[in-house]
């Protein structure tokens, strides 16, 4: 059991170094590209610096290893549930950052860790799902529960890793 469960933290720092390294460059880079093609990913990352994306991804991370621990300390079905639909809201993002390649036709700063990880995070949700025989319905729910979680707190993530970065540029004048 404890395998699967921090299996989640352990992917999910894998695939965001890749985002932390590349992507504020790679944005930058190819401006043009996205104001054309996805101008809500200019939009989303527009003021934050790469130490700023970097702050937004330690506490999206905090949030991930907080439901990990409760669900590995308390055995309870709630916060396991919580965990897997946070994990395979995990695991369409990668789906997602896939899309985007498809899209732009081009690598993104997190591609390659997207292709390693689904196929992975794929297996393990599925194993866990027979494991703890959880319903299709509760599969469903607690998705959306977990998906409803990430959105909100990648929101409050990116705000606070822009305040951090309109912080940097003003304290470095």
């Amino acid at each position: 059991m404890a395998f699967y469960l921090w299996m989640f933290p352990l992917l999910f720092i894998f695939h965001d170094m890749e985002e932390i390294i590349g992507l504020v460059p790679w944005i930058h880079f190819n401006e043009t590209l996205l104001a054309q093609k996805a101008p809500t990913i200019l939009k989303i990352h527009k003021g934050v610096t790469t130490e700023g994306f970097a702050l937004a991804v330690f506490e999206e991370f905090i949030l991930v290893l907080s439901i990990t621990f409760l669900a590995y300390f308390t055995q309870s079905r709630v916060f396991e549930l919580i965990w897997l639909g946070g994990f395979v809201a995990f695991a369409l993002h990668l789906l997602l950052h896939i899309g985007q390649s498809i899209l732009l036709r081009k690598y993104i700063p997190a591609l390659i860790t997207s292709i390693l990880c689904f196929p992975v995070s794929a297996c393990l949700i599925t194993d866990i799902v027979h494991l703890w025989q959880v319903s299709t319905s509760e599969f469903f729910l607690f998705s959306l529960v977990g998906s409803g979680i990430v959105v909100i707190n990648l929101l409050f993530a990116l705000w606070l890793g822009k305040k951090y970065s309109t912080w940097l540029v003003h304290k470095n004048e």
